[in-house]
């Protein structure tokens, strides 16, 4: 919880404090306990080869704690108080994970919209990831289904009364993403695991309960310790603490979409020009190619990714993107590979969008494009239909 870093708006970013210790302690682990050959990144990130190996040295870490507060404790102590607070913690931080996703699933946040050059890559090119990414994507009700199934057990794991049944559906929620990104080859399965992991330490002591009821006909109530409120001073202060850590899960959680005023990002403002283009006319060095199928160089389409990218796709649908630079009111595009210029374009747009008009240079060739809009939410991909029986399909 302390040492991944984890992107935060409000609350601090623990993760990249710890980060400077224990990625050399991950170099050192790799390079002389597992003898890893270079190169590789210690780097604690994602699924990296460095996440994996400090799950390792935090399983080391743990066990030796565990071991040196075993010796020291006194054989008499009573650990119902810290294990309470223990699944207190656990239950506010899942939920503030939940609470994450299932928002940006709710806002389409996550799964937005599937970008043009996606929808015009060929099924077979596409990785399981960006297909399982794209199909989200293109669905709004399912996006928004998926998050509230995350954000139902959020509430629950708040509250003392319905923390196991929170648990409870937060582990089998949590098992359905830790199957997807193990099966769709996700890289979020190290930090889904461990999400998962939690939600079963939550529940176990509901499902041990319902164990004794069910299964062992067991009626008799083992209570747990749970702190006891004495007088309306402590019952205030309780619930003023409740309800600020309450409010600061949410305020975290809320705030990059109220700042962005965006709560359907398939309807929000796209960068300009974004958008697929048939390209029509294509002159290289005042030559005119035809859309030939075997022609190497000619340009079947181009498109504008929201995140500054410049994409061709040639005649063979072989795809080469560039980054984008464009300031607004200016008529030029400069396209960057690596750190090197590979184009220049004056661009211009006309008949409200529907064509854009290329002229410069390419890789130091004379170029002239004519390319044609294609409207994207006719593709059947995109399409919002909804059919009772086959019959309806035309």
């Amino acid at each position: 919880m302390l040492t991944v870093p984890f992107p935060y708006h409000v609350l601090p970013h623990a993760g990249n404090f710890l980060g400077p210790f224990f990625e050399p302690l991950n170099r050192w682990t790799g390079d002389h306990v597992f003898g890893i050959s270079h190169p590789y990144t210690a780097a604690i990130m994602s699924d990296s080869t460095g996440m994996y190996i400090h799950v390792f040295v935090l399983a080391v870490f743990s066990l030796l704690a565990a071991g040196v507060w075993k010796l020291l404790g006194k054989k008499e102590r009573n650990y119902e108080r810290l294990q309470y607070w223990f699944h207190v913690l656990l239950s506010y931080y899942l939920s503030l994970q939940l609470f994450k996703y299932g928002f940006s699933k709710i806002f389409k946040n996550q799964f937005y919209l599937p970008e043009p050059n996606t929808l015009f890559t060929p099924f077979g090119d596409l990785s399981d990831d960006i297909l399982y990414w794209s199909t989200m994507g293109s669905s709004y009700s399912y996006s928004v289904f998926t998050g509230i199934l995350e954000v139902i057990p959020a509430i629950l794991l708040l509250f003392r009364k319905t923390r196991s049944a929170g648990a409870v559906l937060a582990s089998a929620v949590m098992l359905h993403v830790v199957m997807i990104n193990f099966c769709f080859d996700i890289s979020v399965k190290v930090f889904s695991v461990f999400l998962f992991l939690i939600s079963l330490v939550i529940a176990f002591p509901g499902i041990r309960k319902l164990f004794r009821i069910l299964i062992k006909k067991e009626t008799g109530d083992q209570p747990r310790w749970i702190p006891r409120i004495q007088n309306k001073k402590q019952a205030l202060l309780y619930s003023l603490a409740k309800a600020l850590v309450i409010a600061l899960i949410l305020y975290e959680t809320l705030l990059l979409y109220f700042l962005a005023g965006n709560f359907n990002d398939d309807k929000s403002p796209r960068p300009p020009f974004h958008g697929a283009y048939d390209v029509k006319v294509f002159v290289i060095d005042n030559d005119t190619l035809p859309p030939l199928l075997t022609d190497s160089m000619r340009f079947r389409r181009v498109f504008i990714h929201r995140q500054g990218y410049f994409i061709v796709q040639k005649m063979n649908d072989a795809m080469t993107d560039f980054k984008m630079d464009y300031v607004p009111g200016d008529n030029m595009i400069s396209l960057t590979e690596g750190n090197k210029i590979k184009a220049q374009f004056e661009i211009t747009e006309t008949e409200n969008g529907r064509y854009l008009y290329f002229e410069g240079k390419y890789e130091g060739t004379e170029m002239k494009i004519r390319a044609k809009k294609i409207d994207l939410s006719k593709l059947p991909a995109l399409q919002k239909g909804f059919h009772w029986t086959i019959d309806d399909y035309k």
